[in-house]
């Protein structure tokens, strides 16, 4: 009988550091495969016949997600009974497909940020109250999509609903979004957002 291997499946949606995060889940002992942004439930069906897969993480990428021709997702996959964790495109993606509202950023973000953990639960358990993360991004969740909670805030995405949120989570779920990136700048807290993740 051919070995299952759990796999955390990367959705690439162009982001330069995808193929980053992938390794990132390898480094903790779990397979990652990176694959095309449109992916249907039943593509993940067929893919966890030879895989075990754990759960998915939507890259971050170059476009905004309202443009008309930006790359999308199956809304469906959100469906799936799997752990989704959306790192900046992805994360506003998923709050755009969740009915909230993604905008051109007031003030851009590139480069390293400190993030502010507001509620340390899920993936943010036993992080610092305040992380060293690589922001590059040009939109912000201006929004909450209903049934949404703000986890965490930088200086240029506060925590107030009406303005904008750095990361969120679906309650009851393990939906999750961030607006920074696991890059090599933010090592620290990527290696452990990821490690807990992968484990949830």
């Amino acid at each position: 009988m051919q070995t299952k291997y759990d796999t955390i499946l990367v959705l690439d949606f162009g982001g330069q550091y995808c193929h980053l995060i992938g390794r990132r889940i390898r480094e903790h002992g779990v397979y990652s495969e990176i694959i095309p942004p449109d992916i249907t439930p039943d593509g993940i069906k067929t893919l966890n016949e030879q895989l075990d897969v754990k759960g998915l993480i939507l890259s971050g990428g170059p476009s905004s997600v309202y443009e008309p021709n930006a790359p999308k997702l199956d809304p469906t996959v959100l469906e799936a009974n799997l752990p989704i964790l959306g790192l900046c495109y992805g994360h506003q993606l998923i709050a755009q497909i969740a009915n909230g509202e993604v905008e051109p950023a007031t003030c851009k973000e590139y480069g390293i940020a400190h993030v502010a953990i507001d509620k340390p639960v899920g993936v943010l358990k036993g992080l610092n109250e305040k992380e060293k993360v690589w922001m590059s991004h040009g939109d912000t969740v201006f929004a909450m999509p209903l049934g949404f909670e703000v986890l965490a805030h930088t200086k240029n995405c506060p925590v107030n609903p009406s303005t904008a949120c750095s990361g969120i989570q679906k309650l009851s779920t393990q939906k999750t979004a961030c607006a920074c990136s696991a890059t090599s700048s933010s090592k620290s807290a990527s290696v452990k957002l990821t490690g807990r993740w992968k484990r949830s």
